[in-house]
């Protein structure tokens, strides 16, 4: 199970999905705006030799996992 499913999931008995008390708090697409920025900034070949320098394996596994989805 995702954690976003989990935060999502969580109830203090209000009724409300997401929880008032347990919700999550925070604007959504964060790191897609900042992709789409960076892009915008920088252009397409900059951000993906970006992500190619990524050291983080972990990292770039699940962004071929994500992509290999789509």
């Amino acid at each position: 199970m995702k954690l976003s499913n989990i935060l999502l999931e969580q109830n203090c008995g209000c009724g409300q999905t997401p929880c008032k008390t347990y919700g999550i708090n925070e604007e959504l697409n964060v790191a897609r705006k900042k992709l789409q920025k960076m892009v915008q900034d920088h252009g397409e070949e900059f951000v993906m030799d970006m992500i190619l320098n990524i050291q983080d394996e972990n990292v770039l596994d699940e962004l071929v996992n994500e992509l290999e989805t789509q």
